[in-house]
């Protein structure tokens, strides 16, 4: 059985072997996990890791991490676990996204421009994250609720205003819901739109 996992950086679609290891399915998505991604145990200063695995649904998962409070070198990380923090919120809130995103891609085949297959909400994901890890001026959440917050745009404006080319801005659009308004000549804020606005990250 294939599931998918998001965590604080990528999105990824793991494999579980029809013969269940542990009681807690939970754990056999962690091991799964671990292995797709190859995230290890420890941080660069060699401080431990805890995981843990959130259920959203039997199909959906998100993991979240950080550094086990007893680990005697914390003391090198003040910087590094406020950004693991970070880390935690944003894959919680691409987790509540994901269905959403789903239902854009089917109801409306927006995300065709990406690439036409089954897995089409999975590689949205993942190349959305990869596009506002890459600027530097922005966290990923406020880069994505950036483009979110307006009603309206314009394809060449968002593209100066996110460093993508126009065809990037048009796909980032229609893959969170905005629908081309020929009136107008920009791309309106839909229903999808506004439910991907309302959402949460959770504190942790």
């Amino acid at each position: 059985m294939d599931v998918i996992v998001i965590d604080f950086k990528s999105i990824y679609i793991v494999h579980l072997n029809g013969n269940t290891v542990s009681d807690d399915i939970t754990d056999d998505v962690l091991a799964a996990y671990m292995k797709e991604s190859g995230e290890g145990w420890k941080n660069m200063f060699g401080e431990s890791y805890t995981y843990w695995t959130t259920t959203h649904s039997n199909q959906l998962y998100s993991i979240r991490r950080k550094i086990k409070e007893d680990d005697n070198s914390l003391k090198h990380s003040a910087p590094y676990l406020s950004f693991i923090v970070t880390e935690l919120d944003i894959a919680h809130w691409w987790a509540l996204a994901y269905p959403i995103i789903e239902q854009i891609a089917n109801v409306t085949g927006a995300l065709t421009g990406v690439v036409a297959v089954a897995s089409v909400p999975v590689l949205f994901i993942k190349w959305v994250r990869a596009k506002a890890s890459a600027n530097k001026e922005k966290g990923e959440l406020d880069w994505v609720r950036l483009i979110l917050a307006k009603d309206g745009w314009n394809i060449s404006l968002l593209s100066q205003e996110i460093s993508v080319t126009e065809d990037e801005a048009k796909k980032l659009l229609k893959g969170l819901g905005y629908i081309w308004d020929s009136q107008k000549m920009l791309y309106i804020a839909s229903e999808s739109t506004q439910k991907l606005r309302d959402l949460k990250p959770r504190q942790v």
